[in-house]
C-alpha cells in the first residue's frame, strides 16, 4: 500500500487518531500517539523526529532518532475511543540517515533481502503459533456478540464446553484480531491446556508485525476488561516456515521427510545453530534466562520434542514446510525469527545435513558462550550488525549462570 492509500483509507474510516509504533531491541513496543491531520505523505518519506527514550540498552537515552512510519504495515486498535490507525515504523540515527543498529524491525527486513541477495527464494514466509493461558474459572465471553460480556459457560463438548472450555472465549479473541487487520489461521486447545492462535502465513517481516499486534491485543484486553490472559512463558513457540521462488514452494522433494535439498539444508543449518538460537531467545526480560527448549536435536516429522520438524501445508507433495520449537513465546519475533532464517541460509550455502537419529538435548552450557562461540552466521551479508551481537552477549554474560 502506498501513503495516499493510506491517507484515503483514514478518510473512509473516519480514523482521527494515528498511533505509530516500533519495536525496542527487547521485543517492546514502543510508541507515540498524534492527530490524523499530522499524517501526510511526506512523513512517510522524511519520517519524524522523536526522542529515544531508552529504546536498546547501550543508547543514549536522550539522543534524537528519526521514526518513518511504514505504509505497508497498518491496523485498526480496537480499544481506543476514537478511532485509530496502528503504523509500523522503522528508526533512523538523526544526524546521519542510517539504520539504527538496534532497529530490530530492519534488522528482519535485511535478512529478507539476504534470501533474495542469494538467490534461493523470492519470498520466506512464515506461519506463527502462539500459546497462551486464558484464565476464566467459569465464565466466557459470548463470541456471537463482539461487544463484551461475560456468557454462561457451555457444557457442549462442540462449544467451549469441558472438553474445551475456552473455545468460545477464543473465537471472541479471534474476531477481534481480525477486525483490527490481522490473518488469523485457527486457534485450538494445545499442550499444557494452553489456548492457541495459528496467525495467517506472512512474509517474514510481516509475520513478526502480526506477532506483536496480536500480543498487544491479548495484553490490551486482558487489562481493560479484567480478565487474565498471559503468554505461556514455559512453553516455546511454533513457526512453520516455507519458500518460495517464482511464487512456487520449494522446500519440498525427494529426500526425506519429503525435503527438498534447499529444506533438507536448511533444516541442518537450524541445527548446526540450534545452541546459538537458543541463547538469542533468552536475552528477554520476560524469558527466564535459564530456560532451553526441552526438545531433541534432530529433524523429525513425527516425534513432537525435535527441534526441528516437518508439516505438509496441505494434500498435495508440493507443499511442505519446516517446523521450527525453539522460539518462546514471549521474545522478539523480529530478533529470534531472522535468527532462526539465518540458521537456514547458512545451512543451504554451506549443505549441512542435518541428525536425524534421536539425540541428547541440547548442551547444557552458558548460553552467552553459546552465542559468542557460534555467531557468524548472522553476520552473513551484514544483517546482524556487530555491536547487536556485542550487546546480547553482554546482556547473557550478565545474567545467565
Amino acid at each position: 500500500m502506498k501513503p495516499k492509500a493510506v491517507l484515503a483509507y483514514c478518510r473512509e474510516k473516519g480514523i482521527k487518531a494515528v498511533d505509530i509504533r516500533f519495536p525496542d531491541g527487547l521485543g517492546r513496543w514502543r510508541h507515540f500517539t498524534m492527530p490524523v491531520a499530522g499524517l501526510t505523505e511526506s512523513v512517510f518519506e522524511t519520517g519524524l523526529g522523536h526522542e529515544s527514550c531508552g529504546f536498546q540498552r547501550g543508547t543514549d537515552d536522550h539522543a534524537p532518532w528519526i521514526v518513518t512510519p511504514v505504509p505497508e504495515a497498518k491496523y485498526i486498535d480496537p480499544f481506543q475511543s476514537e478511532p485509530t490507525l496502528v503504523l509500523m515504523a522503522s528508526i533512523q540515527e538523526a544526524w546521519t540517515g542510517e539504520e539504527a543498529w538496534f532497529d530490530v524491525r530492519s534488522l528482519a527486513g535485511r535478512t529478507l533481502e539476504a534470501f533474495r541477495g542469494s538467490g534461493i527464494a523470492d519470498e520466506v514466509l512464515v506461519a506463527n503459533t502462539l500459546p497462551f493461558d486464558l484464565k476464566q474459572p467459569s465464565d466466557h465471553l459470548d463470541a456471537t456478540d463482539r461487544s463484551v460480556h461475560l456468557a454462561p459457560k457451555s457444557h457442549s463438548p462442540f462449544e467451549g464446553g469441558r472438553f474445551d472450555p475456552d473455545a468460545s472465549f477464543r473465537s471472541y479473541l479471534m474476531h477481534m484480531a481480525i477486525d483490527s487487520g490481522l490473518a488469523i489461521d485457527r486457534h485450538y486447545r494445545g499442550r499444557q491446556s494452553s489456548s492457541e492462535f495459528s496467525l495467517g502465513a506472512k512474509s517474514l517481516v510481516q509475520a513478526c508485525d502480526d506477532q506483536l499486534m496480536f500480543e498487544s491485543l491479548m495484553e490490551t484486553n486482558s487489562q481493560q476488561q479484567g480478565i487474565g490472559i498471559g503468554a505461556k512463558t514455559t512453553l516455546f513457540s511454533k513457526s512453520a516456515w516455507t519458500f518460495t521462488k517464482n511464487s512456487e514452494p520449494i522446500l519440498a522433494g525427494s529426500r526425506a521427510f519429503g525435503l527438498s535439498d534447499l529444506g533438507w539444508y536448511a533444516a541442518g543449518g537450524l541445527l548446526r545453530h540450534a545452541s546459538a538460537l537458543t541463547a538469542i531467545a533468552a536475552c528477554f526480560p520476560a524469558i527466564p534466562v535459564a530456560s532451553k527448549p526441552d526438545c531433541l536435536a534432530m529433524l523429525s516429522d513425527r516425534n513432537p520434542e525435535s527441534f526441528v520438524g516437518t508439516e505438509p501445508v496441505a494434500n498435495d507433495p508440493r507443499y511442505r514446510c519446516l517446523v521450527v520449537r525453539c522460539v518462546p513465546a514471549r521474545s522478539c519475533p523480529y530478533l529470534t525469527l531472522s535468527a532462526v532464517a539465518m540458521a537456514m541460509l547458512d545451512g543451504i550455502i554451506q549443505k549441512i545435513a542435518p541428525i536425524t537419529e534421536p539425540s541428547k538435548p541440547l548442551p547444557d552450557r552458558p548460553l552467552a558462550e553459546c552465542l559468542a562461540e557460534d555467531s557468524g552466521f548472522l553476520m552473513h551479508a551484514e544483517v546482524f550488525p556487530e555491536r547487536l551481537i556485542e550487546s546480547l552477549h553482554e546482556y547473557l554474560s550478565k545474567t545467565s549462570p
